[in-house]
């Protein structure tokens, strides 16, 4: 079960068992995570460059309490990470946490309120634009909740192992949905 990224890469393999095939929003390309299960290899990012993570989700409930976002046990779901550099999370009553890790700082971001709700499809986003990393969450194609946390250094997220759905290097965080 390779996973293709924007750049056509194959570097995502299963692990655990995830249900692909499962209806999506617009076909059945979907995967279904029951919470203990992902997809992980190495970083899709070749270079230290400004990025955009998106993803569709539709998660089965949502997380209660925020846990320790971005590393740790706790409650959030990992939609996708890059290990100590990245991370993108659905958060306490359906917020939407973003973090990049750069030269020992993290910078964070979360929106104000839950737009992700259970079993609704959620576009949830991130995105690093060179001075600004901005987290985002709606229903189509506008963005409806946005938070943000402003620096100048690109994270550098190459040759660093990645995530979709769960981690490996932290308990409790995996995807539901």
């Amino acid at each position: 079960l390779p996973a293709n990224d924007s750049k056509g890469s194959k570097s995502l393999k299963k692990t655990g068992s995830p249900e692909p095939g499962a209806s999506g929003v617009v076909s059945t390309d979907a995967i279904r995570f029951s919470g203990g299960e992902g997809l992980t290899g190495s970083s899709p990012f070749s270079s230290k460059t400004k990025f955009t993570v998106n993803a569709w989700v539709k998660p089965s409930s949502v997380p209660s309490s925020s846990g320790h976002l971005g590393s740790g046990t706790g409650d959030p779901y990992t939609v996708f990470a890059v290990k100590d550099k990245l991370t993108l999370q659905i958060a306490d009553g359906g917020r939407a946490y973003g973090s990049a890790k750069v030269k020992g700082n993290t910078y964070s971001a979360k929106t104000d309120t839950g737009t992700v709700n259970a079993d609704e499809w959620s576009m949830v986003t991130l995105t690093y634009n060179g001075d600004r990393l901005r987290v985002s969450t709606g229903r189509g194609l506008l963005s409806q909740n946005i938070g943000t946390a402003s620096f100048t250094n690109i994270p550098d997220l190459t040759g660093k192992q990645t995530f979709a759905g769960y981690r490996s290097d932290i308990d409790a965080n995996s995807f539901k949905g």
